[in-house]
Protein backbone atom coordinates (compact mmCIF):
# COMPACT_ATOMS: atom_id res chain seq x y z
CA UNK A 1 0.00 0.00 0.00
CA UNK A 2 1.75 3.10 -1.33
CA UNK A 3 0.03 5.48 1.62
CA UNK A 4 1.80 4.86 4.95
CA UNK A 5 -1.06 6.45 6.73
CA UNK A 6 -3.20 3.58 5.20
CA UNK A 7 -0.46 1.22 5.50
CA UNK A 8 -0.10 1.55 8.88
CA UNK A 9 -3.40 0.88 9.57
CA UNK A 10 -4.16 -2.03 7.52
CA UNK A 11 -1.04 -3.43 9.40
CA UNK A 12 -2.21 -2.87 12.76
CA UNK A 13 -5.74 -4.11 11.86
CA UNK A 14 -3.83 -7.71 10.28
CA UNK A 15 -1.73 -8.38 13.54
CA UNK A 16 -3.65 -7.15 16.30
CA UNK A 17 -7.60 -7.98 14.80
CA UNK A 18 -10.48 -7.31 17.48
CA UNK A 19 -7.84 -5.32 19.89
CA UNK A 20 -6.87 -2.69 17.07
CA UNK A 21 -7.25 0.73 18.24
CA UNK A 22 -8.90 1.21 14.70
CA UNK A 23 -11.60 -1.27 15.20
CA UNK A 24 -13.89 0.87 17.60
CA UNK A 25 -13.64 3.75 14.73
CA UNK A 26 -14.45 1.19 12.27
CA UNK A 27 -17.36 0.00 14.09
CA UNK A 28 -19.05 3.47 14.67
CA UNK A 29 -19.02 3.76 11.20
CA UNK A 30 -20.47 0.48 10.22
CA UNK A 31 -23.00 1.27 12.71
CA UNK A 32 -23.62 5.35 11.12
CA UNK A 33 -24.11 3.17 7.73
CA UNK A 34 -26.23 1.11 8.75
CA UNK A 35 -28.25 3.54 10.66
CA UNK A 36 -28.27 5.48 7.61
CA UNK A 37 -29.00 3.23 5.01
CA UNK A 38 -32.03 2.24 7.13
CA UNK A 39 -33.46 5.44 7.59
CA UNK A 40 -33.25 6.08 3.61
CA UNK A 41 -35.25 2.18 3.75
CA UNK A 42 -37.93 3.56 6.02
CA UNK A 43 -39.56 5.42 2.90
CA UNK A 44 -37.88 3.42 0.21
CA UNK A 45 -37.53 0.32 -1.69
CA UNK A 46 -34.28 0.66 -2.70
CA UNK A 47 -31.55 2.91 -1.42
CA UNK A 48 -32.31 5.81 -3.98
CA UNK A 49 -35.96 5.67 -4.29
CA UNK A 50 -38.20 2.90 -6.32
CA UNK A 51 -35.66 1.47 -8.71
CA UNK A 52 -32.64 -0.45 -7.81
CA UNK A 53 -29.54 1.59 -8.35
CA UNK A 54 -25.63 1.78 -7.80
CA UNK A 55 -25.74 2.67 -4.50
CA UNK A 56 -27.61 -0.66 -3.66
CA UNK A 57 -24.82 -2.62 -5.98
CA UNK A 58 -22.04 -1.18 -4.49
CA UNK A 59 -23.68 -1.64 -0.71
CA UNK A 60 -24.20 -5.40 -0.93
CA UNK A 61 -20.94 -6.81 -0.43
CA UNK A 62 -20.58 -4.84 3.27
CA UNK A 63 -23.72 -6.42 4.03
CA UNK A 64 -22.81 -9.65 3.04
CA UNK A 65 -19.40 -9.95 4.73
CA UNK A 66 -21.07 -9.15 8.40
CA UNK A 67 -23.35 -12.21 6.94
CA UNK A 68 -20.51 -14.05 6.52
CA UNK A 69 -18.90 -13.24 10.05
CA UNK A 70 -22.20 -14.13 11.19
CA UNK A 71 -22.72 -10.67 12.50
CA UNK A 72 -26.38 -10.06 10.95
CA UNK A 73 -27.76 -9.24 14.88
CA UNK A 74 -27.25 -6.00 13.09
CA UNK A 75 -30.31 -6.00 11.47
CA UNK A 76 -32.59 -6.63 14.58
CA UNK A 77 -33.71 -3.46 14.69
CA UNK A 78 -33.39 -2.12 11.14
CA UNK A 79 -36.34 -4.14 9.73
CA UNK A 80 -35.94 -2.02 6.53
CA UNK A 81 -32.37 -2.85 5.99
CA UNK A 82 -33.46 -6.68 6.80
CA UNK A 83 -35.75 -6.27 4.02
CA UNK A 84 -33.50 -5.18 1.58
CA UNK A 85 -30.61 -7.83 2.37
CA UNK A 86 -33.41 -10.44 1.82
CA UNK A 87 -34.50 -8.52 -2.11
CA UNK A 88 -30.62 -7.86 -2.72
CA UNK A 89 -29.77 -11.53 -2.36
CA UNK A 90 -32.84 -12.58 -4.21
CA UNK A 91 -31.10 -11.07 -7.29
CA UNK A 92 -29.51 -13.33 -10.12
CA UNK A 93 -26.56 -10.61 -10.70
CA UNK A 94 -25.93 -11.48 -7.11
CA UNK A 95 -25.14 -15.01 -7.14
CA UNK A 96 -23.19 -14.00 -10.53
CA UNK A 97 -21.25 -10.86 -8.45
CA UNK A 98 -20.56 -12.13 -5.47
CA UNK A 99 -21.36 -15.76 -4.84
CA UNK A 100 -19.96 -17.34 -7.87
CA UNK A 101 -16.55 -15.78 -6.27
CA UNK A 102 -16.77 -17.49 -3.29
CA UNK A 103 -15.39 -21.07 -2.18
CA UNK A 104 -15.56 -22.99 1.01
CA UNK A 105 -12.22 -22.45 2.80
CA UNK A 106 -13.05 -18.40 2.58
CA UNK A 107 -16.38 -19.20 4.26
CA UNK A 108 -15.40 -21.49 6.70
CA UNK A 109 -13.00 -18.78 7.50
CA UNK A 110 -15.07 -16.19 7.91
CA UNK A 111 -17.41 -18.21 9.66
CA UNK A 112 -15.35 -19.44 12.84
CA UNK A 113 -13.57 -15.70 12.85
CA UNK A 114 -16.71 -14.47 13.02
CA UNK A 115 -18.33 -16.46 15.77
CA UNK A 116 -15.24 -15.52 17.77
CA UNK A 117 -15.04 -12.27 18.03
CA UNK A 118 -18.96 -11.87 17.81
CA UNK A 119 -19.63 -10.83 21.31
CA UNK A 120 -16.46 -8.43 20.92
CA UNK A 121 -17.59 -6.84 17.75
CA UNK A 122 -21.15 -6.36 18.41
CA UNK A 123 -20.24 -4.85 22.09
CA UNK A 124 -17.97 -2.26 20.23
CA UNK A 125 -20.78 -2.29 17.11
CA UNK A 126 -23.27 -1.20 19.89
CA UNK A 127 -21.50 1.14 22.37
CA UNK A 128 -21.55 5.14 21.94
Amino acid sequence: VPDPVKRARQRDVIENGMTSSYLPDAARRFRKLYDDMEERLASNTWLVGDDLSLADIAMMPYVTRFDHLQLLDILTNRPGLSAWYDRMKSRPGVEVGIGEWLNDKYLTLMREKGLESQTAFMSLFHND
